[in-house]
């Protein structure tokens, strides 16, 4: 792991099996790109192999877009064998605005029923869910665009809505929005 084609971001935990025996190490590198013309070295190498145990950390900071992950098995008798899994890093949140209808609009009870949050979600590569709260209740959440929820108006006042958007390595953004509900017309 990670698995080919898989978003990550932050430190990446790398894990995998191998046969220990005659073996003089192994090595974790990454390189940019569909086909890495530079490789750097993700740790030293290490000569010993505890399975379950993990291969080694990768600090993606500071990284965006396609990477190789390289995995070396150097031999006792001088042979290797590699194994390449290729991986988006995405490393920046998405960005999120809210709306609550038009801007400034007032809602009034009995004949405004419906609030109908809409979020315009806006990620690099790809947006896992958006959450939706009410003065910091959990609604619900939505996981396809265009990304909403609908929430039954029951009260007068002032609520305060909010929308967290993850996106597939778990960045995150939030936008809010505040409403008025009264009575009449």
């Amino acid at each position: 792991q990670p698995a080919q084609f898989a978003y990550v971001g932050g430190e990446v935990d790398i894990r995998g099996t191998l046969d220990p025996a005659n073996m003089q190490f192994f090595q974790l590198s990454y390189g940019q790109g569909p086909n890495p013309s530079e490789w750097f070295q993700i740790g030293e190498r290490q000569t010993e192999f505890r399975p379950g145990s993990t291969l080694g950390s990768w600090n993606t900071e500071g990284l965006d877009g396609l990477y190789n992950i390289l995995f070396t098995v150097q031999r006792n008798d001088n042979t290797a064998e590699s194994k390449t899994v290729q991986v988006t890093v995405d490393n920046t949140p998405p960005t999120v605005t809210l709306n609550a209808g038009e801007a400034g609009k007032v809602y009034r009870l009995p004949g405004d029923s419906v609030i109908s949050l809409s979020a315009d979600v806006q990620d690099t590569y790809s947006i896992e869910r958006v959450e939706f709260y009410q003065n910091g209740q959990f609604l619900g959440s939505d996981t396809q665009w265009p990304y909403g929820f609908d929430w039954d108006i029951t009260q007068t006042g002032t609520e305060v809505f909010s929308a967290v958007a993850f996106d597939a390595v778990g960045n995150q953004a939030s936008a809010e929005t505040i409403v008025e509900i009264t009575r009449g017309g």
